[in-house]
């Protein structure tokens, strides 16, 4: 079958991730773009767990794994040449502990605006402190760290976003080698509590930095490399058959999972036409323009994203989602939402605004006779 009627593969979805789309519409108070906003009145909304490494890895799993290890996806973000398939890494994210009653709660790090050069002056001190434990600190972003810690693996760790705003007592480290990160975090603790950095944070009104929040444990994840199958043909091991991305650490992933890449600008230049399209299986788009690791726009140059991604970004989308070539739209923007657009549902708003217009030419032309 051909068109819109053509027989749709079950699971043919386009993810869309744009972190921090949704706080710069926030923020400055500015619409999306008019083709966006569209497909949006056609959108279910529904709420998700994972914060944006989680997101990404539950997608090249197809969510079958209940334990993300976000760190070793962060490595690989971190750096793209020197990871080794021995090592192993948390994730070491800046946080604001707080007590309150009887327990002790937690900020992350979103809500601390912490500078690239507090970040760093902050990782030196660990570094040095920690030298000996064998711990080696990185900043991946101001607002994300990492730690390897090679002779500490046996832990088990609860993710951030799982535990911002909740007490701290019931998920700390677990794991024979738990106690020891214990005593890491309340080491942490003191050292951070009269840091130079926080000296001044609190002279000018900020929050402190005062503790760190060790989730994510998993071994390094390995680029590994192509096998073919005895037809010559690329075999899948993830449940998504293209990535559109242009970081590189992001390809990295995708090549351990075997899932071919292409540039975000390829996805307005009908490559949806090519054999791939009759695979089974979703694809993956991610524009990090957005996010805290190029800085802040500004509202002029956010304007300019948008009137840029309504014809390079989603008119082609639309264009595809209405042929069929995709059934669903899943759209993050960074707000912990997903927003579901079906293949269905643009079909049947088209339609409403097609009867509805030529009634309305009707009317038109029966006043003029």
């Amino acid at each position: 079958m051909t068109g819109n009627n053509r027989m749709i593969s079950k699971s043919n979805i386009l993810h869309v991730i744009i972190p921090g789309l949704a706080t710069y519409q926030h923020s400055y108070s500015l619409a999306y773009s008019s083709c966006l906003e569209k497909m949006l009145k056609t959108a279910v909304r529904t709420a998700i767990a994972e914060d944006y490494y989680g997101l990404i890895y539950s997608l090249f799993q197809n969510g079958s794994d209940s334990k993300i290890p976000a760190a070793s996806v962060a490595a690989l973000r971190q750096s793209v040449q020197s990871v080794t398939s021995d090592d192993f890494y948390l994730c070491a994210d800046p946080v604001y502990m707080q007590a309150d009653r009887d327990q002790l709660l937690m900020f992350d790090s979103q809500e601390l605006e912490i500078s690239e050069s507090e970040a760093k002056a902050i990782v030196e001190s660990l570094n040095s402190h920690f030298m000996e434990d064998g711990l080696e600190f990185s900043v991946i972003e101001s607002s994300r760290w990492l730690v390897k810690a090679n002779s500490l693996k046996e832990v088990a760790t609860s993710p951030l976003y799982r535990v911002v705003n909740r007490p701290l007592l019931d998920v700390m480290p677990q794991g024979s080698h738990g106690a020891k990160w214990k005593a890491i975090i309340n080491e942490i603790q003191m050292l951070l509590h009269n840091h130079e950095v926080n000296d001044v944070r609190q002279e000018k009104g900020m929050k402190t930095i005062n503790g760190i929040w060790f989730w994510g444990e998993a071994m390094s994840l390995q680029a590994k490399d192509d096998v073919t199958s005895s037809d010559g043909e690329s075999v899948q091991s993830s449940a998504l058959v293209q990535l559109y991305s242009d970081d590189l650490w992001l390809c990295r992933l995708a090549k351990g999972y075997r899932v071919p890449v292409r540039q975000t600008s390829e996805i307005d230049k009908g490559v949806f036409k090519s054999p791939l399209n009759r695979l089974q299986g979703d694809s993956l788009y991610i524009d990090s323009q957005l996010s805290n690791e190029y800085g802040r726009l500004t509202i002029v140059q956010f304007k300019e994203w948008l009137i840029a991604s309504e014809k390079k970004l989603w008119l082609p989308i639309r264009r595809k989602l209405f042929e069929g070539i995709f059934n669903q739209v899943n759209l993050y923007p960074g707000d912990g939402y997903c927003y579901k657009i079906k293949h269905q549902s643009l079909l049947r708003r088209m339609a409403h605004f097609s009867v509805t217009y030529i009634h309305w030419i009707r009317q038109k032309l029966g006043r003029k006779n």
